[in-house]
């Protein structure tokens, strides 16, 4: 008899569906016949490309993390705006969901990381497991703890976590320390293949040029900078909404190749603290410039955790226009490689959710 497994991805960028979508690829080789039921407001598309197997889509959110002035800069005014509309109606909000859920009837339900599937399974006693690398209690507590109305909502959110069957931790992560049970699993990525053959010869690059890939997730974001160094050893691909307009610079979206493997195919990669970026990147041996995230507090778990596993910098967006950029490129190059870690985490989180699905109801 098949099962059907509900998945609530939320839409905080795209490190959360880049990580789902890695362990639903392990999940279906163990149960080809599972029903996948995702609800998200990931685009289709985007949850298409990453996923091999079969898919029903409700397109809902049921989290928005934090709001975002940027890929780098929270919103902590609208953001706690937003917490207080729904948690002033919190209990018509799980009823809602609940509803969600009893029309779809699944064996289990699987959220990365919005809180409320897991406070409607509770009311309607399905099992349920969060599955990330950061929780939005500790985030919120994060920026809101000096608030008066704060901890009446960082205890319903965490309330809601602690609902759960379990929470599987993702390494690298930031510490969970109230939730109970927990198991902690390893790296969760999936990294692209380089093309880097191809693309030297679509455009005509001569060996001597430094690939350099730039990208800061899933979030719309305004570039960081209004142009970008023009010398002559580096060609930049940057997102074609960053509207960069130079001979030495080529839209990302040009190149018939996905994003994974356009990291994979260049000599280094400038990105932001991210955990599908980082991990991905580590695990390819990636050399890495980063912007800083310095009011994002998952941001020093992931900098620790990256800085063992790859040749890594922090640096100023205004860094990226001026001509010391290639020799800030060259110098990372120069180092000695870093171990590169495996993600075991995939197939560890995979048969955990594997058995639940396998208990009898």
């Amino acid at each position: 008899m098949s099962k059907r497994l509900l998945v609530d991805i939320s839409a905080h960028g795209f490190g959360h569906a880049v990580q789902t979508c890695v362990v639903l690829n392990r999940l279906a080789r163990l149960h080809p016949d599972v029903e996948l039921v995702i609800t998200s407001a990931v685009p289709h598309s985007f949850l298409a490309a990453r996923l091999q197997h079969p898919f029903d889509y409700h397109p809902r959110s049921s989290d928005f993390g934090m709001h975002m002035v940027s890929a780098l800069h929270v919103d902590r005014r609208s953001s706690f705006q937003a917490y207080r509309r729904l948690h002033r109606r919190w209990h018509q909000k799980v009823d809602e969901y609940a509803e969600h859920l009893g029309a779809i009837s699944p064996t289990l339900i699987l959220s990365n990381i919005a809180y409320l599937p897991l406070a409607a399974a509770q009311r309607l006693n399905l099992p349920a497991v969060a599955l990330s690398c950061l929780n939005w209690a500790d985030i919120f507590r994060h920026y809101f703890h000096d608030h008066p109305e704060a901890q009446h909502i960082f205890r319903q959110i965490r309330d809601a976590y602690r609902s759960a069957d379990q929470f599987l931790l993702a390494t690298p992560y930031m510490p969970l320390s109230w939730m109970m049970p927990l198991t902690i699993v390893g790296p969760i990525a999936e990294p692209g293949s380089s093309r880097r053959a191809d693309i030297d010869d679509l455009l005509n690059l001569p060996k001597n040029v430094r690939l350099v890939t730039v990208g800061l997730g899933g979030i719309d974001t305004s570039p960081p900078v209004r142009y970008l160094a023009t010398d002559p050893g580096i060609i930049w691909l940057v997102p074609r909404q960053w509207g960069l307009r130079q001979s030495n610079v080529i839209d990302l979206e040009a190149l018939p190749y996905s994003f994974r493997d356009l990291t994979a195919s260049s000599d280094l990669v400038v990105t932001k603290p991210g955990y599908g970026s980082f991990v991905e990147l580590a695990c390819l041996g990636k050399p890495v410039l980063y912007l800083e995230r310095p009011d994002w507090p998952e941001s020093k778990y992931l900098i620790e955790w990256f800085g063992r596993h790859t040749r890594c910098n922090a640096i100023t967006a205004p860094a990226l226009s001026r001509p010391g950029i290639a020799q800030q490129i060259e110098h990372l190059l120069a180092l000695p490689p870093a171990p590169r870690p495996s993600p075991w985490g995939n197939d560890q989180a995979a048969h955990y959710l594997s058995r639940r699905l396998t208990l009898p109801t």
